[in-house]
């Protein structure tokens, strides 16, 4: 009918869409708590920015809009713009995506700092100061505990661990198989391969073909030299000759021929090595 036509359409639905993702950016729990949703690009228990700098940022704001500061318009329509090109995406919030809203937030974070300070006076001043600087001391170290100490261990894979060292021990193996199989549960895993194995691209780009894409847009390469990249069957396993698998532990059978493994810093398993 008419009036469906004009509620459900191509326009309202994106629009809706795109105003959703859009305001994912402007949440407080995105800006002071929990930050990105996506582990790779976050600190576990961090926001992007300090909790104690949303008391400076709602300050700066109103002083701006109080003191009617020279270049107000200008900040405003920085940070409205900045998170644009992020809404068109379907992951979001997204802190990488938003970076341009770092500049103006802090400019205006750094004006509520200053306001702060001209807002109190004499000994409450002293205070006010004293519990800034203790709460950002604890904000800071633990930061700097969750990003070295916690991470690491919680979060291995969002930034590919063991991929290094599982290409460092195919090195040892490859040779004595005539093929090499690899899991892709971990991303796109040939990437890797080639980096780490430093593998000559004038040999590599001959052979690289993208397979179709999949539902998030994404083509992968599938296999070149020896190496294949997919998932790997328990049942193949005792079924090859001359095969070197490299899987995952939810892959690779608990009897099976196991010849290596890469442990990951929290001491979960991150590859198998293993054949007939």
């Amino acid at each position: 009918s008419f009036k469906d036509k004009i509620i459900h359409n191509k326009l309202t639905a994106y629009g809706f869409s795109f105003l959703s993702h859009y305001l994912d950016h402007f949440r407080p729990d995105f800006l002071f708590i929990r930050g990105d949703p996506l582990i790779r690009n976050k600190v576990p228990e961090t926001g992007q920015f300090y909790l104690i700098e949303a008391l400076f940022l709602v300050v700066g704001l109103l002083s701006l809009i109080k003191n009617r500061f020279e270049h107000i318009k200008l900040l405003i329509i920085w940070i409205l713009i900045a998170p644009l090109a992020s809404s068109m995406t379907y992951q979001t919030p997204h802190a990488l995506r938003a970076l341009n809203m770092v500049v103006p937030l802090t400019l205006l974070m750094g004006y509520g700092i200053i306001n702060l300070w001209f807002m109190v006076y004499g000994l409450w001043r002293k205070i006010v100061i004293g519990l800034v600087v203790v709460i950002f001391l604890f904000e800071f170290v633990h930061y700097m505990e969750s990003y070295y100490v916690h991470y690491p261990k919680r979060n291995p894979l969002a930034w590919e661990y063991g991929f290094k060292e599982m290409v460092e021990k195919l090195g040892k193996y490859e040779h004595l198989y005539n093929n090499v199989v690899i899991t892709d549960r971990y991303d796109q895993p040939y990437i890797l391969v080639l980096f780490y194995k430093k593998y000559d691209p004038r040999k590599y780009q001959p052979q690289a073909i993208l397979s179709p894409r999949d539902k998030f847009n994404f083509g992968t390469v599938r296999h070149f030299d020896k190496f294949e990249f997919r998932p790997i069957l328990p049942e193949e396993i005792s079924k090859s000759e001359n095969i070197l698998f490299v899987g995952t532990d939810q892959e690779i059978p608990k009897n099976a021929n196991i010849i290596d493994k890469v442990i990951y810093p929290n001491g979960e398993i991150a590859f198998i090595f293993t054949h007939k």
